[in-house]
């Protein structure tokens, strides 16, 4: 649980945009840090409600950088992990034994980190916060995309209160930039990618992306990496002198016709060298193929090597965000069906290809790949070497 000082950084609703100018994450770190192994002052767990897995991403981005700046012990697990057995043999049993240690405990002040948290069962969250283990349990921070449900009561007839989730849980809603804020997301994302843009690209951009994070976001990825593999197959050095510095790019100069090429390839809906459009198409008709084409198109070099692996990270991570947006809205949209209304119309491409999907597979299936998907988000957000061995095995029959 975390103390007072520490959630009064979160207000209960804010926009994206200013979470991050306020370096709130960072401010977060720093009090941790002050107040680590105080025990008086612990109040509530906290429960960040990102509103989509690009967010969650830059969220955690940051969480990694101020973990390490701050020396902190961090644990990463997703919702399925979070259970009572985990709960007991971690927190609860070592409480009992504090001078046994083991090397798969959690370590003592460690920062536990539950991603998917809307999936986290009520009696989990009941459990964590009946007095009898929160005081063990240290600090937990939950991160989901979807608000979870607090008027929800216990099915249980034998529960003998009703579980309030304000007294132990404090929720922080992340709020979308407006429609006209374009400018301010595609200037505050280009840091993250190492670039500085014109003001005639920013607007080349804009005119041709979706305004909204989650768009450009897979569109900077993608630019990242054409801009890298055009010096790489070029033979060329990038025609930045310090690379630690922010790259201008302009379309004017000599440089100006590739930089229009690799702006032309990036584009997700495009002819680029990696169109998730009709890698989507592909999918609808052969899971295994489209994991086959993801296996062809990520070499070796692609694998994951470390957190600070820049382009190499972004763009698996673009897929694996991409999917599991478009398996979530074919759930929802299947699940809007079963109550007799329909959530996608089909009026455009990409709304088709959501309803070829939900033609395709049943709603089980939909589930079995996007667990497979969140899989793979987290083993890229935490490092492990498997994601590339994992594909390749998803392309065996």
């Amino acid at each position: 649980m975390f103390s007072n000082d520490c959630l009064e950084l979160f207000p209960q609703k804010i926009s994206v945009l200013d979470f991050f100018q306020k370096n709130i994450i960072e401010n977060f770190c720093m009090e941790i840090s002050t107040t680590a192994g105080s025990k008086n002052s612990q109040e509530k767990f906290l429960y960040l409600q990102t509103g989509s897995t690009v967010v969650e991403k830059f969220v955690l981005d940051d969480l990694r950088l101020n973990l390490k700046k701050y020396q902190l012990n961090a644990n990463i697990l997703s919702s399925e992990d979070l259970k009572k057995d985990w709960i007991e043999e971690n927190f609860l049993n070592l409480s009992l034994f504090s001078s046994l240690s083991t090397g798969d405990s959690v370590p003592s002040q460690c920062l536990n980190i539950v991603l998917n948290a809307q999936e986290v069962p009520k009696d989990i969250w009941e459990f964590l916060a009946s007095p009898e283990v929160s005081k063990y349990v240290g600090e937990f921070l939950f991160i989901g995309q979807k608000e979870w449900k607090s008027g929800k009561k216990s099915k249980s007839k034998k529960t003998s209160t009703q579980f309030s989730w304000e007294d132990h849980y404090h929720q922080v809603q992340f709020l979308s930039p407006k429609f006209f804020e374009g400018d301010k997301i595609l200037r505050w994302l280009l840091p993250r990618y190492g670039f500085k843009f014109s003001s005639e690209v920013v607007s080349w951009i804009l005119d041709k992306v979706e305004n909204s994070i989650e768009e450009l976001m897979l569109f900077l990825g993608n630019f990242s990496q054409h801009y890298a593999l055009y010096f790489q197959e070029e033979n060329q050095k990038p025609f930045v002198v310090d690379p630690k510095q922010l790259q201008l790019i302009t379309l004017q100069g000599s440089h100006g016709a590739m930089i229009e090429d690799i702006l032309k390839k990036s584009l997700i809906h495009g002819d680029g060298r990696l169109d998730l459009f009709k890698l989507l198409d592909v999918f609808n008709h052969s899971p295994r193929n489209y994991f086959y084409q993801l296996a062809k198109f990520f070499p070796m070099q692609f694998s994951v090597q470390g957190l600070d692996s820049k382009p190499h990270r972004e763009l698996p991570l673009s897929v694996v965000y991409f999917m599991s947006s478009h398996l979530q809205k074919a759930i929802d949209h299947k699940d809007h069906l079963s109550h007799g209304t329909a959530l996608v119309a089909g009026k455009n491409q990409y709304e088709r290809q959501i309803l070829k999907t939900v033609e395709k597979f049943s709603r089980e299936d939909l589930f079995f790949y996007l667990k497979i998907f969140m899989e793979l988000e987290i083993q890229l957000k935490s490092t492990h070497e498997s994601f590339e061995r994992r594909i390749r095995e998803l392309c065996m029959p």
